[in-house]
Protein backbone atom coordinates (compact mmCIF):
# COMPACT_ATOMS: atom_id res chain seq x y z
CA UNK A 1 0.00 0.00 0.00
CA UNK A 2 1.21 3.26 -0.89
CA UNK A 3 0.30 6.55 1.09
CA UNK A 4 -0.05 8.79 -1.58
CA UNK A 5 -0.37 8.04 -5.72
CA UNK A 6 0.68 11.49 -8.03
CA UNK A 7 -0.65 11.10 -11.76
CA UNK A 8 0.72 13.28 -14.26
CA UNK A 9 -0.48 12.85 -18.57
CA UNK A 10 2.48 13.62 -20.40
CA UNK A 11 2.34 15.04 -24.27
CA UNK A 12 4.99 17.00 -25.69
CA UNK A 13 6.32 18.69 -22.04
CA UNK A 14 10.12 17.30 -22.07
CA UNK A 15 11.54 20.30 -20.57
CA UNK A 16 8.97 20.13 -17.57
CA UNK A 17 9.06 16.80 -17.02
CA UNK A 18 12.70 16.71 -15.11
CA UNK A 19 11.36 20.21 -12.91
CA UNK A 20 7.76 18.64 -11.81
CA UNK A 21 9.57 15.33 -10.63
CA UNK A 22 12.01 16.85 -9.10
CA UNK A 23 9.65 19.74 -6.83
CA UNK A 24 7.64 16.30 -6.20
CA UNK A 25 10.58 14.43 -4.78
CA UNK A 26 11.27 17.57 -2.55
CA UNK A 27 7.83 17.66 -1.58
CA UNK A 28 7.68 14.04 -0.52
CA UNK A 29 11.37 14.49 1.63
CA UNK A 30 9.26 17.83 3.47
CA UNK A 31 6.06 15.74 4.16
CA UNK A 32 6.52 14.16 8.18
CA UNK A 33 3.68 11.84 8.63
CA UNK A 34 2.25 11.07 12.60
CA UNK A 35 3.52 8.11 13.58
CA UNK A 36 6.87 5.95 13.03
CA UNK A 37 6.02 5.02 9.60
CA UNK A 38 8.02 6.42 6.77
CA UNK A 39 5.30 8.19 4.49
CA UNK A 40 5.32 6.68 1.23
CA UNK A 41 4.69 8.17 -2.47
CA UNK A 42 4.64 6.88 -6.23
CA UNK A 43 4.85 9.29 -9.32
CA UNK A 44 2.82 7.78 -12.25
CA UNK A 45 3.74 9.42 -15.60
CA UNK A 46 1.48 8.43 -18.61
CA UNK A 47 2.93 9.12 -21.57
CA UNK A 48 0.40 9.64 -24.38
CA UNK A 49 2.68 9.08 -27.36
CA UNK A 50 4.88 11.97 -27.27
CA UNK A 51 7.15 13.14 -30.40
CA UNK A 52 9.52 15.80 -28.44
CA UNK A 53 11.59 12.99 -26.86
CA UNK A 54 9.44 12.45 -23.58
CA UNK A 55 10.13 9.45 -23.67
CA UNK A 56 14.20 9.49 -23.45
CA UNK A 57 14.12 11.91 -20.70
CA UNK A 58 11.16 9.45 -18.52
CA UNK A 59 13.70 6.54 -19.28
CA UNK A 60 16.59 8.30 -17.44
CA UNK A 61 14.41 9.63 -14.66
CA UNK A 62 12.83 5.91 -13.59
CA UNK A 63 16.70 5.10 -13.34
CA UNK A 64 16.73 7.75 -10.78
CA UNK A 65 13.50 7.70 -8.92
CA UNK A 66 12.67 4.37 -7.16
CA UNK A 67 9.17 5.39 -7.01
CA UNK A 68 8.23 6.48 -10.44
CA UNK A 69 5.95 4.58 -12.32
CA UNK A 70 6.29 5.19 -16.34
CA UNK A 71 2.66 4.48 -18.47
CA UNK A 72 3.91 4.56 -22.19
CA UNK A 73 0.82 4.77 -25.18
CA UNK A 74 1.98 3.76 -28.76
CA UNK A 75 -0.14 7.17 -30.03
CA UNK A 76 -2.68 9.69 -28.25
CA UNK A 77 -5.78 7.43 -27.28
CA UNK A 78 -6.61 11.35 -25.00
CA UNK A 79 -6.49 12.52 -21.21
CA UNK A 80 -9.53 9.98 -20.05
CA UNK A 81 -7.78 6.88 -21.46
CA UNK A 82 -4.35 8.13 -19.36
CA UNK A 83 -6.19 8.76 -16.74
CA UNK A 84 -8.03 5.62 -16.51
CA UNK A 85 -4.29 3.84 -17.56
CA UNK A 86 -3.05 5.72 -14.19
CA UNK A 87 -5.98 5.12 -11.95
CA UNK A 88 -5.06 1.05 -12.92
CA UNK A 89 -1.52 1.62 -12.03
CA UNK A 90 -2.15 3.06 -8.48
CA UNK A 91 -1.80 1.64 -5.13
CA UNK A 92 -1.90 4.91 -3.10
Amino acid sequence: MVDLSVIIVNWNVRDLLDKCLDSLRRARRSIQPGGHREFSMEIIVVDSASSDGSADILVELYQAYSWLKVVRFRRNFGQTAALAAAFAHARG
